[in-house]
């Protein structure tokens, strides 16, 4: 045991009121922790406004480790030296200690080692001039705390900060910290913290056919102070996606009446595309620029404008930063209705005649043609025939009208007119009429046509 001057000088501080005052605080603290009462401090054969003595850090015990207490003693009269002890009051069990430091000098910082022998502590500690014929006050700080090193050591993995997107070996360590009694050791676990074995040099191998992907806990980890605190198992946990997104659409292969969205739809199996560097990008140039973003608008113009086949390149990028390879999307677009033409016969037949309806559509195609004779039902159909029983039933005009619809849904406008005449052999003479005839339909506007 022994006292070291680390430094000196005379401390000329403002000089507070009644020390022993102090000393009366201190005793009542040291009893509230369950300690040996102190005695009240003997008459001061010397004044307490020149002569005191300060504790200046907190001692922390760990075990049986050496405590380092820092003191000074303050003479305004002269610079001592003074027969030193230190008290400690740990609480119970142990309570009141007395440690006998030695002589040491007035106004100098004085530093004095002890080799704890107290398996754990806590408490207060303070500096006692032993000569009970003098005087010993406090000031500011008259006592200061005894510690002990209650938590365990925290240790943090040192792994990949973002996930890791390409496959090969990935280098894996740890930072273990204890502000009080230090770190004595680091395991490492491969079993869920069964067994343990020093930490070694560790790391992860990423492979190629996409096995490994996840949130994979590779290992586990503790350590142990030196006041034998062991911390609970940490896991050590490695990011991993090495397989870049994929963005869906709804355009397929089917043609598209105006307006049409194109709506992408971005999917990721491990990172996701809900943060991160995730995002979905296309382009309508060819690669040249990109734009974020998930829809896309496409319009027609009067008259069949804006018909054609559209190309959107697209890529998705995931929240690990896997860029898609880009992908052609063909948006077919048709924004023209329809037309159809019949081949009805000009004149007069007796006999049956069979109508054919033909549709024109020069983008996405004919879909279906629809008819009409003399105002009954809508059927569908390619064509239509008309009777010529003998027994003349059927004799005379009848109107058939009929219209388109195309592949991407537009509708022919309106819908067009043919009469066919049926005399059957009578004598009848035939019946003159207008070939075509155009009827609005309701809704739509006319489309007139005459051969």
């Amino acid at each position: 045991m022994s006292w070291i001057v680390i430094e000196t000088g005379v401390e000329m501080g403002t000089v507070r009121g009644s020390r022993l005052l102090a000393a009366l605080v201190v005793a009542a603290l040291a009893a509230a922790l369950g300690a040996v009462s102190l005695a009240t401090p003997p008459p001061a054969a010397a004044d307490p406004a020149t002569l005191w003595v300060d504790a200046l850090n907190d001692v922390h015990l760990y075990g049986y480790g050496t405590a380092t207490f820092a003191f000074r003693i303050t003479d305004l009269t002269g610079d001592g030296p003074y027969p030193v002890e230190i008290e400690l009051n740990c609480g119970p069990p142990t309570g009141l200690r007395t440690l006998p430091v030695g002589v040491c000098p007035a106004n100098q910082l004085i530093t004095f080692s002890w080799p704890c022998d107290l398996p754990r502590g806590g408490g207060m500690w303070w500096v006692k001039l032993a000569d009970d014929t003098l005087c010993y006050g406090f000031t500011d700080r008259p006592w200061a705390i005894l510690r002990n090193d209650d938590l365990a050591p925290t240790t943090v993995p040192q792994v990949p900060v973002w996930w890791v997107t390409r496959p090969g070996g990935v280098a894996l360590g740890v930072t273990a910290v204890d502000d009080a009694s230090g770190v004595s050791a680091t395991e490492q676990s491969f079993d869920g913290g069964l067994t343990w074995q020093p930490w070694g040099n560790l790391s992860f191998s990423v492979p190629d056919d996409h096995s490994a992907d996840g949130v994979r806990t590779v290992a586990w980890c503790r350590s142990t102070d030196g006041d034998g605190n062991v911390e609970a198992p940490v896991p050590v946990v490695v990011r991993i996606d090495t397989v870049p997104p994929a963005t869906g659409d709804n355009a397929g292969t089917n043609w598209h009446a105006a307006p049409f969205s194109l709506a992408l739809t971005p999917s990721d199996a491990t990172s996701g595309m809900s943060s991160g560097l995730a995002r979905t990008e296309f382009s309508t140039d060819a690669g040249a620029t990109w734009t974020v973003g998930t829809g896309l608008e496409f319009v027609g113009w009067r008259r069949g404008g804006g018909s054609g086949v559209y190309p959107v390149l697209v890529r998705s990028t995931d929240a690990a930063g896997n860029v898609e390879t880009p992908r052609r999307v063909d948006v077919k677009m048709d924004t023209e209705a329809p037309s159809t033409t019949d081949d009805a016969p000009s004149l007069p037949s007796a006999s049956p005649v069979t109508v054919t309806f033909t549709g024109h559509d020069r983008w996405s195609g004919i879909a279906s043609t629809w008819y009409q004779v003399d105002g009954g039902e809508w059927t569908e159909g390619g064509s239509v025939l008309v009777p010529a029983p003998s027994n003349h039933t059927n004799d005379g005009l009848h109107t058939i009208c009929y219209y388109s619809v195309d592949n991407a849904g537009n509708r022919q406008i309106g819908y067009r007119v043919c009469v066919v005449t049926i005399a059957t052999p009578a004598g009848a003479s035939p019946v003159a009429h207008s070939r075509h005839r155009v009827r609005p339909h309701v809704g739509h506007r006319m489309r007139l046509s005459a051969r």
